[in-house]
C-alpha cells in the first residue's frame, strides 16, 4: 500500500485524533512559506483544541496529513538501557 497523501482539511478527523495541519503563510513583504502544526479538533467547538492552537483556526488550514505513529521502538530501546 502507498504512502498517505495530503488531503483537504475538510476531511480531517473530528474524533480528537491528532493530525498534521498545513497552512501557506503570506507576509506583507510578499514572502510565502508553509507551516505545519500537530493539532486535533475539539469535539465541543469543532475547531482546533485550545491545547493545540498555534494562532490559526481550522478554517485557516488548507490540508492535513495523518499523524505518524510515535517512535515506540525507540522508547522501548531506551527503557532497556542502563
Amino acid at each position: 500500500m502507498g504512502e498517505m497523501q495530503w488531503q483537504p482539511i475538510e476531511q480531517a478527523p473530528t474524533d480528537g485524533s491528532p493530525f498534521i495541519a498545513a497552512i501557506e503563510v503570506h507576509n506583507l513583504s510578499g514572502q510565502r512559506w508553509w507551516e505545519m502544526h500537530m493539532v486535533w479538533i475539539d469535539d465541543e467547538t469543532g475547531d482546533i483544541h485550545q491545547d493545540a492552537e498555534c494562532g490559526w483556526s481550522l478554517s485557516d488550514y488548507s490540508h492535513f496529513h495523518p499523524a505518524p505513529e510515535p517512535p515506540y521502538a525507540l522508547l522501548s530501546h531506551r527503557e532497556g538501557e542502563g
